[in-house]
C-alpha cells in the first residue's frame, strides 16, 4: 500500500477587500417589470447610520447588507435588494429630485 503525497500550496485567505458588496450580497432579480429604482433621500434615512454623514450610494449598501428599509424621495418605503441599474427611475422620485436641483441651482 503506498502512502499519499500531498502538494504542498501556499494558502491565501482572501481579505473583505478582495470583494465587492455585489459578490458578497448579490441582487435579487426582479420579478415584476412594473418595479421602479427610487431615488434615496438622505435627511429621510439619518436612521441608517445617524453618527456619519453618508452619500446616497453608501445609504443604499449600508441599508441592503443590515436589511434595513429607506424611505425615497417619493415616500415609497422598501428594503433594496434590486439592482437599481436594471430598473426604470420611479417618475414621481425623478420630478422631486429635479425641482430639489434646480433650487439649489444644479
Amino acid at each position: 500500500m503506498s502512502t499519499p503525497v500531498f502538494e504542498q500550496t501556499q494558502v491565501t485567505n482572501p481579505t473583505y477587500d478582495d470583494f465587492t458588496i455585489e459578490d458578497l450580497f448579490p441582487y435579487e432579480e426582479p420579478t415584476d417589470k412594473n418595479t421602479r429604482a427610487h431615488i434615496v433621500n438622505p435627511p429621510m434615512n439619518k436612521h441608517i447610520d445617524p453618527k456619519q454623514e453618508m452619500n446616497p450610494q453608501d445609504i443604499v449598501d449600508t441599508a441592503r447588507l443590515q436589511r434595513l428599509e429607506l424611505v425615497a424621495l417619493c415616500g415609497y418605503k422598501w428594503v433594496p435588494k434590486l439592482n437599481p441599474d436594471k430598473l426604470d427611475v420611479c417618475p414621481a422620485c425623478m420630478k422631486i429630485a429635479e425641482q430639489l436641483m434646480a433650487e439649489n441651482g444644479e
